[in-house]
């Protein structure tokens, strides 16, 4: 197969690039990481990670507001007329909340690179395992034909024995139907073949005409360790989880700055304000238990 497509090469009528691209292990595994739709999901939210742990960091959007009072009636006794105020206000959150927001976007980032490691290592196994099942169908299709010429080669020989009364009638009869049931064989190795075939292209995509022999050496998979590695993510995650969710029990203070204007006098005062809300009504008690019952069976993983 290989020398026909050099001949063609040679005189011009098949391109270079696809004669010598040879379909290697590597290759098909490359194919399936790039037609996997859980894989390209895994790699979109990989993508926006390192953002979302850059954000986690930050400080919430700072709030500006503009006040405006007695503009109805500038007469009012003992008031100076309408008044102009702006403001500036920032939360600022109390009890390491945004550290905590950090390492939790890390952990959930690490966890998203183990489940692509994960979908790899799995993907890689199944690759392998439809290619050698494919290949040995290949060689099963082989040894059939070449079965199947020798039961063709010996029922003619009988025949022509037969026809020479050199044997009896029920010994060609005997080896006609063993050619036949080799060639029914063939026709089942063949189906056997398109099956694996059909079944690689839903992995790989394109696998060509042709198996590939792989090679002997078993790949050292560490799904062990990425299991082992995923054990201890899951626990650290829940634990970052469950120590931001006791840590929003105390609100953000915010804290505001700003400047007024009588219209009336034309004086200016500076202002300032901190504000927090009252946890009367406790509603993080929800965040807190959802946090305390992933915590439970991350330590028992």
């Amino acid at each position: 197969m290989r020398a026909l497509s050099f001949i063609l090469v040679l005189m011009g009528l098949l391109p270079a690039s696809s004669a010598f691209a040879e379909f290697t292990l590597a290759n098909a595994q490359n194919q399936a990481y790039s037609i996997d739709p859980t894989l390209q999901y895994l790699y979109r939210l990989d993508s926006s990670s390192a953002l979302r742990v850059q954000q986690s960091g930050r400080l919430s959007n700072p709030n500006v507001s503009v006040e405006l009072d007695n503009l109805g009636n500038s007469d009012l006794k003992d008031l100076d007329g309408p008044s102009y105020a702006v403001q500036l206000s920032q939360a600022i959150p109390l009890n390491n909340k945004r550290g905590l927001r950090v390492d939790l976007a890390t952990a959930k980032q690490n966890s998203n690179q183990l489940a692509i490691q994960q979908r790899q290592a799995q993907l890689n196994a199944e690759t392998r395992l439809c290619l050698a099942e494919w290949y040995m169908a290949e060689q099963r299709k082989k040894i059939a034909l070449e079965d199947s010429d020798i039961a063709q080669s010996q029922a003619r020989l009988l025949q022509e024995r037969y026809k020479a009364g050199r044997v009896v009638q029920s010994d060609a009869q005997r080896a006609k139907a063993l050619a036949v049931e080799a060639e029914q064989k063939v026709e089942i190795s063949s189906s056997e073949v398109q099956q694996r075939q059909a079944a690689c292209s839903l992995i790989v995509g394109n696998v060509g005409q042709e198996s590939i022999e792989l090679p002997l050496n078993a790949p050292n998979n560490n799904e062990k360790s990425l299991s082992q590695r995923y054990v201890l993510l899951a626990q650290q995650e829940a634990d970052i989880q469950h120590r931001l969710a006791n840590a929003e029990r105390i609100p953000d203070i915010t804290f505001s700055v700003g400047a007024r204007r009588y219209q009336q006098t034309g004086d200016q005062v500076l202002l300032a304000g901190a504000s927090i809300p009252l946890t009367l009504f406790d509603q993080n008690r929800v965040a807190r238990a959802d946090a305390e019952r992933q915590l439970e069976p991350a330590n028992y993983m």
